[in-house]
């Protein structure tokens, strides 16, 4: 058996180095290698996590602006709502007024009416008087 063999049958191994090694040096290099992809991915995961953090907080930010708009517009829906209610009692009233208005002026009229026969029966009256004096 050869040097080489009989270390590798002992579970030894040399190195680029020229070490002995109780692991085998590719094994170790895999090790390292996948460490260092390990800590690289737990980087990026965390880059990640910073982009999802910033990525709530703008969605929830963008959330309380919406709830904002959203009750905003509700307030005026219903001030727009109380004044169309305002307008339509505002014209109820004016109608009404003009009808009271109306009944008032045609009241007159027939009032004067009566007093302009009134009076024409009182001119013919003394005019009748006074030419039979």
């Amino acid at each position: 058996m050869t040097k080489d063999k009989l270390m590798l049958s002992a579970g030894l191994y040399i190195d680029e180095l020229n070490k002995i090694r109780i692991i085998d040096p590719q094994l170790t290099d895999k090790s390292s290698e996948l460490k260092n992809e390990g800590i690289e991915f737990i980087e990026k995961t965390q880059q990640f996590q910073k982009i999802i953090d910033n990525f709530v907080e703008i969605v929830e930010n963008l959330a309380k602006h919406v709830e904002s708009a959203r009750i905003r517009a509700i307030g005026s829906r219903n001030l727009l709502k109380t004044f169309e209610q305002k307008h339509e009692s505002d014209i109820q009233q004016l109608r009404t007024l003009i009808k009271e208005k109306k009944h008032e002026l045609d009241r007159l009229r027939v009032q004067y009416d009566s007093l302009k026969r009134e009076e024409s029966q009182q001119t013919d009256l003394m005019n009748s008087l006074l030419d039979n004096k």
